[in-house]
């Protein structure tokens, strides 16, 4: 595959997970910590490729989830998990926090500084209508690639 593409595999991922998001048991922890065990593993098989992928298509909420749902919050802590990881991929200390209300995220530590990240998907109508960029999963997708490419030292400086 030609760097900067999207391939099929990844395609088919992300039409799993949003298959798998909607396979909701009722438990939030429960189904949080299976979308992040199956994830990781995920990840750890398939490697940078699936990493980018992930972070090339999760920005847009799937518009089969309604507003507030149960769906669209697991598809929330789904990103909070590919955030993680891509930090990790970059070079750095992350976790996904477990606690959501008025808190971030993802938590994340390197040598020299520490920060926490708010991941934020839209709907594909928000997503153009509101101008609200700090650090998009792009950029992360870049650094990811970086790390892998050159290093994670130079990726996390």
């Amino acid at each position: 595959m030609t760097a900067g593409m999207i391939g099929e595999r990844q395609l088919s991922s992300h039409r799993y997970w949003i298959g798998e998001i909607s396979k909701l048991s009722g438990d939030f922890n429960a189904d949080s910590a299976k979308v992040q065990e199956e994830l990781t593993q995920e990840l750890v098989n398939d490697g940078a490729d699936a990493l980018i992928g992930h972070l090339r298509l999760c920005g847009a909420i799937p518009e089969q989830y309604d507003h507030d749902s149960s769906e669209e919050k697991l598809y929330s802590k789904y990103t909070d998990v590919v955030i993680s990881k891509a930090f990790q991929a970059i070079g750095l200390t992350s976790w996904v926090l477990s606690e959501r209300s008025d808190a971030a995220d993802v938590e994340c530590v390197v040598e020299h500084y520490s920060f926490v990240a708010d991941a934020k998907t839209f709907r594909h109508q928000q997503a153009t209508s509101r101008s609200v960029c700090l650090f998009s999963y792009t950029h992360l997708a870049v650094l990811a690639r970086y790390a892998g490419v050159d290093s994670q030292e130079r990726a996390v400086e």
